[in-house]
């Protein structure tokens, strides 16, 4: 393995919730135009409030847009369409159906992420699993990410509190973790939408996002918005 190290720049945003980036003029937030010019950057959940198509749409086109290489993209709780199975079979839908809006086209959403569009524009939507990228710098890393928290009222991508969906299971267990998080080296980034148990009283997103560029790069800018519990 190669122990050569390339400057790489990540920009970190999450809970935009169809937020555009102010305007220049206001200095007093981060999250503002123009965006950092960046070698990656990462999206950690909650694109949207409620799974719209028109908040999905608005989403992509800042993104498109965004001034990076690579653009990576989980979905949290709030995107409830990229959840089929909790929307369109379990009680998701009616977060729209109630309030007369009528359900989405989950497949014309999944497609919008995914689709030809999405690839040109460097935009990569992920869910639970481990990926490896190679930039045009030469720098190469490999990202753990998962959109899945415990349980949030009624909300998608959850699973029970009970459980421990990141660590191995010791091995007197009998249900084994489903996709256990690697350690070191084998990730450098762990990309999710919640924080980490101990830090959930009001973690930065910026410290539950980076398990960190050890590997593949340094560090040199983040933009932290808040994690999923607002904080």
């Amino acid at each position: 393995m190669s122990t050569q190290t390339v400057r790489t720049r990540l920009v970190i945003l999450s809970d935009t919730h169809t937020a555009s980036p102010l305007p220049p003029s206001d200095p007093t937030h981060a999250y503002r135009l123009p965006l950092p010019k960046a070698d990656v950057l990462l999206h950690a959940g909650d694109i949207t409030k409620v799974g719209h198509l028109s908040e999905y749409q608005a989403m992509f086109d800042m993104l498109k847009a965004a001034p990076a290489e690579l653009k990576l993209v989980i979905p949290g709780n709030h995107d409830i369409t990229l959840h089929e199975e909790f929307y369109v079979r379990g009680t998701g839908k009616d977060k729209h159906t109630r309030a007369g809006w009528g359900m989405e086209d989950v497949q014309k959403i999944r497609d919008m992420w995914m689709g030809e569009e999405a690839k040109m524009a460097g935009i990569v939507y992920l869910e639970e699993g481990v990926r490896t990228f190679e930039l045009g710098s030469g720098a190469r890393f490999t990202v753990y990410s998962s959109p899945w928290q415990p349980e949030f009222y009624d909300w998608a991508f959850t699973y029970p509190r009970q459980v421990d969906r990141f660590n191995p299971s010791p091995p007197v267990v009998k249900d084994k973790t489903a996709n256990p998080v690697p350690n070191h080296p084998e990730i450098d980034i762990m990309l999710t939408h919640g924080p980490p148990k101990e830090l959930s009283g009001g973690a930065s997103l910026a410290f539950t996002v980076l398990a960190i560029f050890m590997k593949a790069g340094v560090l040199e800018e983040l933009i932290g918005e808040r994690n999923h519990l607002n904080k």
